[in-house]
């Protein structure tokens, strides 16, 4: 989700360096009338294109739902943009430019955030049960999409916030409370587990 977040600071100002280069301007003696009349338009459209098609294309290749969820904000936002100036300025000036930006970038983590929890992602599941019950096997079998399993008997602490799948959260927490960390949880309790019991998150 992050990767995809960072392209969205280059995806605002695509757009808004596009509305600088087609849309009419407010103020013809501004800043962005001054940019948009000096420059090649043909030339810096086709560039400003192929920058959008790049970040769309890199966006959803990290993570086809949040860079969908982040481009429709992106273009939302756009049309959104391009009516209010025409409405109520009858064009746009630089500092409605900057105005896009800032409300596109918002625009974009919200939908990014909003659309993966309400999807479901990004929440840990447990798998859990006696010993040699084939936990793991069915962990494997209904998460499939992880290649590789995090082991928590000798993992670091700050690998388990990134992996996709972990198996022996048990010797995890074992460890930790061994070490004298805290291992409380949202709900402000210890999370102690049997050493019988093998967990693989999500």
């Amino acid at each position: 989700m992050l990767p995809v977040l960072c392209l969205g600071f280059c995806v605002s100002r695509t757009f808004s360096a596009l509305s600088v280069e087609n849309f009419p301007n407010a103020n013809p003696k501004g800043t962005a009338a001054a940019f948009g009349r000096n420059s090649l338009k043909r030339k810096v459209n086709g560039v400003l294109i192929l920058y959008l098609a790049l970040l769309a294309a890199g966006a959803v290749l990290l993570d086809p739902l949040s860079g969908l969820l982040l481009l429709a904000a992106a273009v939302l936002c756009f049309a959104f943009y391009h009516h209010m100036a025409m409405k109520y300025f009858g064009g746009i000036t630089g500092d409605l430019a900057g105005f896009y930006v800032c409300v596109c970038e918002l625009a974009m983590v919200l939908a990014v955030v909003t659309g993966n929890k309400i999807a479901g992602r990004n929440r840990m599941k447990l798998v859990i049960g006696g010993a040699f019950q084939g936990k793991f096997h069915f962990a494997k079998e209904h998460f499939s999409h992880v290649e590789e399993w995090l082991d928590g008997c000798h993992c670091r602490r700050s690998e388990i916030f990134s992996c996709s799948g972990m198996v022996h959260f048990h010797d995890f927490i074992k460890r930790e409370l061994q070490e004298g960390r805290t291992v409380e949880g949202p709900g402000g309790g210890d999370h102690r587990e049997k050493p019988g019991d093998h967990h693989r998150i999500q």
